[in-house]
């Protein structure tokens, strides 16, 4: 089967796997290395081919210890339960279970739950598949994480005919604020019993049926909150989910009513919460938008705010009034908010006298100006201002660009409301758009969060970019890699804990990508918020600077932090190799070796390659001999 990895083309997988189930099969069931899974699979009316796939899957893990419990839904087709009986025939490992009623996914995967033996509980749909290593992958990660009480991996999408993989599907680590609008963990998920247990409810399951659709995104959401959670990401693709006509892997309108009970979750899990939902929406997919789109209010913590803004400028003073206009507009329930206005040596006599007149007039908060008279360096002038104006009451600060406008008027009190909710995050961002072209609109987005990649300019170099397009969900709110401190809050404590922004080799770029890394490695996340949004007239004041330094710098300093990152950045794989589905994947590796390195020749060489192509082609021709002409005389 192609999903097999080609496991019958290339000889050499075929032995990988034998070689890895030959190893696994020495660790004995008395153990303390035998961990045993099980996974529990709901049928209704599955397929016979699909559950003939699945099974397959299953039975090829190269890891022995595991159970399958089918729990068949009342089926009114059962065509396919003799394949699951003759499964459990075959293999003692599969057992099989029948509903006396249809009772719905939940009811399935309650009945599954209660007759499960594993020390870890997994769950997959009755259609997709299983890399055959997955769940010795999942054994060894327990084995060396004992800590750990719940791991996911990254999944992939497979074509309903078995031949066609894509939308690698890059998963983050874990974040409760980016579960609540999406359930992301979704495939391949496993919990420990005790982390099971403590999920019950008080009629004895674990899934609500009244949220058949999002059970499982319910699911998670409630296990997030457990203070006693221990979550790992794998951060490989050991799961296909499989695009059937009428699933949501192939089209989240497949099931309308998912949508409304999403809405209906999210909205019970705010108030659980004390929070105020201000917004809770659907996807649309059509706009770019793929997760419920959710902002709410803290209403304690937005009370209690007290927020520094560092706006810098120079000249410019209609940016910097559209700027300030947009900061006015604002209805926050904040305590206080306090703005500082750097000036970096301004030119022109009129900006401070157009500033002085607007300052003069009846504003809603309050207004300083602080001068920064040397040489341009943002990190200097936004850490002396937090240095001179922010005191002991201050609890956020906020960075914003003169060039940047506000367009959502509850953006200051939703950006500190996620910080709230969400203590594991330091710095929240959110996203800007091009003047006269918001969202997906060609050229519309300029940040959407910033992630790693490598780029190829004479050589693969590492690069900082800024994510643009829905298959990075640019549209959506979600943890990230950093964000761009054109408009960046954070709480204070934060600073106070990991400093300020780095003066002397970061001044001008990067410094807020930097700052965001320190606050990865001491432990905590960053967030972007795709759903509010504001207006980014950039460069216009300071035009572009060359960057290049500053990259080296980066990642020099933070390599071991960026390389695991550049794996777990939510966002689709678009390699166009990995859409090519089982032919691709069918040829030799020394083939699939020397494709990559080809392309990575083309970039390099950029039009010399194809030079280079027809002299081999040329030289190739010379060295075959003549054939004597068929045609006739």
């Amino acid at each position: 089967m192609p999903w097999a990895i080609a496991g019958t083309v290339q000889e050499h997988i075929g032995r990988t796997l034998a070689n890895e189930a030959a190893r696994f099969a020495g660790i004995a069931d008395a153990d303390a290395d035998a961990v045993k899974i099980s996974i529990i699979t709901p049928l209704y009316n599955t397929p016979p081919r699909l559950l003939t796939e699945l099974l397959a899957s299953v039975r090829a893990q190269t890891w022995p210890h595991w159970e399958l419990i089918l729990v068949d839904d009342a089926s009114p087709d059962q065509g396919h339960m003799a394949l699951a009986d003759a499964a459990a025939a075959a293999d003692p490992r599969v057992k099989v279970i029948r509903a006396a009623a249809r009772g719905g996914i939940s009811a399935a995967r309650n009945l599954g739950i209660s007759t499960s033996t594993g020390d870890w509980i997994g769950f997959a749909d009755h259609d997709d598949l299983l890399h055959p290593q997955a769940l010795g992958v999942f054994a060894r990660w327990i084995r060396e994480n004992r800590d750990l009480n719940f791991l996911y991996s990254n999944e992939v999408k497979l074509s309903e005919d078995s031949r066609q993989l894509g939308d690698f599907l890059y998963k983050p680590g874990f974040c409760r604020s980016t579960l609540m609008r999406v359930n992301y963990i979704a495939h391949l998920a496993m919990i420990r019993r005790d982390v099971l247990n403590g999920l019950r409810l008080p009629d004895g399951s674990w899934f609500r049926g009244a949220y058949d659709g999002v059970e499982d995104h319910d699911f998670f959401l409630r296990m997030s909150d457990l203070s006693s959670l221990r979550p790992g990401h794998i951060p490989l693709f050991l799961y296909c989910w499989r695009r059937v006509e009428g699933s949501t892997a192939d089209t989240l309108d497949a099931k309308p009513y998912v949508h409304e009970r999403g809405v209906k979750m999210v909205r019970e899990y705010l108030s659980g919460h004390g929070l105020e939902a201000l917004d809770i929406a659907p996807a649309l997919p059509d706009a770019g938008n793929r997760f419920l789109r959710v902002k709410f209010s803290d209403p304690v913590a937005t009370k209690a705010a007290r927020i520094l803004v560092v706006v810098p400028f120079k000249d410019g003073w209609n940016l910097t009034h559209a700027c300030l206009e947009s900061l006015e507009r604002q209805k926050t329930r904040a305590t206080e908010v306090t703005c500082v206005l750097v000036d970096n040596n301004s030119q022109d006599p009129g900006t401070r006298r157009q500033l002085a007149a607007w300052m003069g007039q009846a504003r809603r908060f309050k207004y300083q100006v602080m001068d920064f008279p040397g040489a341009f360096n943002f990190a200097r002038m936004n850490n002396d201002a937090i240095g001179s104006f922010a005191t002991d009451e201050t609890t956020h600060v906020l960075f914003l660009n003169n060039d940047v406008e506000l367009h959502d008027e509850t953006t200051l009190d939703v950006m500190v409301s996620n910080l709230a909710h969400d203590k594991g995050v330091a710095f929240c961002g959110i996203r800007l758009d091009y003047p006269g072209a918001g969202g997906l609109q060609r050229g519309g987005i300029q940040h959407g969060g910033i992630k790693f990649g490598l780029e190829m300019r004479g050589g693969p170099l590492f690069r900082t970019t800024h994510m643009t397009g829905a298959e990075e969900y640019a549209m959506d709110d979600h943890v990230v890699t950093a964000v761009t401190f054109a408009a960046a809050m954070c709480r204070k404590e934060i600073l106070d804990g990991i400093g300020l922004l780095e003066e002397s080799w970061l001044p001008n770029g990067l410094g807020d990508v930097d700052i965001c890394l320190r606050a990865a490695r001491a432990g905590y996340r960053n967030f972007y918020l795709g759903s509010v949004t504001g207006i980014h007239h950039e460069s216009k004041t300071r035009k572009d600077f060359c960057e290049d330094l500053e990259q080296v710098i980066l990642y020099e300093r933070n390599a071991a932090l960026i390389q695991p990152m550049m794996l777990r950045q939510m966002g689709y794989d678009t390699f166009a190799g990995l859409q090519q589905g089982a032919a691709w994947f069918a040829k030799p590796l020394r083939y699939r070796i020397a494709d990559r390195a080809n392309a990575m020749l083309k970039g390099i060489l950029g039009p010399f390659h194809r030079q280079l192509r027809n002299l081999w082609k040329q030289w190739e021709s010379s060295q075959k001999p003549a054939q004597k002409s068929t045609r006739p005389a």
